[in-house]
C-alpha cells in the first residue's frame, strides 16, 4: 500500500484527475447496471479520497459533486419526486465533509513533517534532516562520481551579541545569516542549522573552484549584512569531496575541524580542502584571511 501511495504521489495531477474521473464513470455504470438492489455508494469515496489527497481540496469538491450526481442518476424508483433532490444534496454534503476532513488531515500531516525537518527559529533544515540529505548525496556520488562540497560555518562573537544585545538580537542575527545565505545559494543547495550558532551547507555537484568562489561571495555578503548591527565575523570550514567519506559523521568532522582551524588561526577565514587529501591536492589548500 505504501508503494502504491508513493507511486501515485509522483503522478502528474492531470493524470490523477483523469484516473479519478474514469473511476467515477466506471462506478456510475456499475451502479446503473446493479440498480437499487446492490449499492456501490461507499466505493465513490475512493476517487474522492485520491482526488483530495493527491490533487487538492478543489479537485476533491468537484469529484464529490460528480460522485453524488453519478450515484443519483442510477436507475432508482422513488415514491416522491422530491426525494432524488434531497438525496443528491445529502450526498454532496457527505462527500464535501469527507473532502474537507481529508484536506485538513493532509495539511496537518505535511505541517508536522515540515516542522520535524526544520529549525523553528531560522527555517533552515535541522541537523537530523541534514544528515539524511547528506547520506543521499553520498549515495548519489558513489553512483555518478560527481563531486560535492560541505561547509561548516560558525558565527565568531555570537556569545557577545547575546550577552550585550540580548537573546532577541541573537535570534535576529541567526535569522539574518540564513536569509543571506539563501539569497546567494542555489535552490538545490541545503542550508542547515546544526547548533546554536553553527550552520552547514551542502552543495551538490560542486567542485573545488566553484565552491571556493561561492564561499568567498557568501562571506562578503554576510559581512555586509551584519555591518553596523552586529559585531561578528564568520569562520568557514569547507571540504570538497571527490570521493565519498566513510560516513556522514566523518564528513561533518572533516568540515568542523577545518572551521576550528580557522577560528584558532584568527577567525574570519575560509579554510578549504579537498578530500581525499594528498600531495597534489594539498597544494590547493586555501585559507582566506580578511
Amino acid at each position: 500500500m505504501g508503494r502504491l501511495l508513493a507511486y501515485l504521489e509522483k503522478l502528474p495531477k492531470l493524470h490523477m484527475l483523469i484516473i479519478t474521473v474514469l473511476m467515477i464513470v466506471v462506478l456510475g455504470v456499475m451502479d446503473y447496471i446493479t440498480g437499487p438492489d446492490l449499492s456501490v455508494f461507499i466505493f465513490y469515496l475512493i476517487p474522492v479520497f485520491f482526488g483530495t489527497w493527491f490533487i487538492g481540496r478543489g479537485a476533491g469538491v468537484v469529484l464529490s459533486v460528480m460522485s453524488a450526481l453519478s450515484w443519483s442518476l442510477a436507475d432508482r424508483l422513488y415514491t416522491n419526486t422530491i426525494i432524488p433532490y434531497w438525496n443528491l444534496s445529502m450526498e454532496v454534503a457527505f462527500f464535501a465533509v469527507v473532502t474537507y476532513l481529508l484536506s485538513g488531515l493532509k495539511t496537518s500531516l505535511e505541517s508536522e513533517k515540515r516542522m520535524a525537518r526544520t529549525d523553528h527559529l531560522t527555517g533552515a533544515v535541522n541537523r537530523r534532516y541534514f544528515m539524511e540529505l547528506a547520506e543521499m548525496e553520498m549515495i548519489r556520488m558513489r553512483r555518478y562520481l560527481r563531486p560535492f562540497t560541505v561547509v561548516y560555518l560558525d558565527v565568531d562573537g555570537f556569545k557577545t551579541v547575546n550577552d550585550t544585545l540580548g537573546h532577541r538580537a541573537g535570534d535576529a542575527l541567526l535569522q539574518l545569516v540564513v536569509k543571506t545565505m539563501r539569497n546567494d545559494t542555489r535552490a538545490t543547495d541545503i542550508i542547515a542549522r546544526i547548533g546554536g550558532d553553527e550552520f552547514m551547507v551542502l552543495l551538490p555537484e560542486t567542485d573545488f573552484k566553484t565552491a571556493h568562489a561561492a564561499m568567498q561571495k557568501i562571506r562578503l555578503q554576510l559581512i555586509a549584512a551584519v555591518a553596523g548591527n552586529f559585531p561578528v565575523t564568520f569562520s568557514f570550514g569547507v571540504v570538497t569531496f571527490h570521493e565519498p567519506p566513510r560516513s556522514v559523521d566523518h564528513m561533518i568532522t572533516l568540515a568542523d575541524n577545518l572551521m576550528y582551524q580557522g577560528k584558532t588561526s584568527g577567525k574570519d577565514r575560509i579554510v578549504h580542502e579537498m578530500y581525499p587529501g594528498d600531495e597534489k591536492t594539498a597544494s590547493q589548500h586555501h585559507a582566506y584571511i580578511r
